[in-house]
């Protein structure tokens, strides 16, 4: 149940009580016991969606705090002709850089792939995203 459907059975729930603070003495019992039952239907509805809300904001506060975390992936890596990536000892880079895009997104650190296309672009496998002008180095050093 999401948060509106929640809103909606709460808001039942509430005209019911208003319906059975109004309600006559001299209404008949059979009447009163099924407002009684609707009321109590209704608040099972909205404790249920209660549940399923705070469900969701648990699994949200989880993927924030995942997220969050993620922001200490880039402490070894160097930044150069805009990409960050991994670098020897000495500070040169090394490697393939990592997608800007993905970093930027916090999805990740997903290293840039040479793609079969004319230019030679590089590519990023999670996001799918292209660069014309990705640098590469290689993965040992050549002297």
């Amino acid at each position: 149940m999401d948060i509106a459907a929640t809103i909606s059975a709460v808001t039942a729930a509430i005209g019911l009580a208003k319906e059975i603070r109004s309600i006559d003495a001299q209404i008949d019992q059979a009447e009163l016991r099924l407002k009684i039952a609707d009321l109590t239907s209704s608040l099972a509805e909205a404790k249920m969606g209660l549940v399923d809300v705070a469900d969701q904001l648990r699994q949200k506060d989880n993927e924030i705090a995942r997220l969050s975390a993620f922001e200490g992936d880039l402490s070894d890596k160097i930044f150069k002709d805009g990409f960050h990536m991994d670098a020897f000892e000495d500070g040169t880079p090394k490697g393939d850089p990592y997608c800007p895009y993905c970093i930027e997104r916090k999805m990740g650190l997903f290293r840039l792939h040479h793609l079969d296309k004319p230019g030679r672009p590089s590519g990023c496998p999670h996001c799918k995203t292209v660069y014309v002008h990705a640098p590469h180095y290689f993965y040992e050093k050549r002297g």
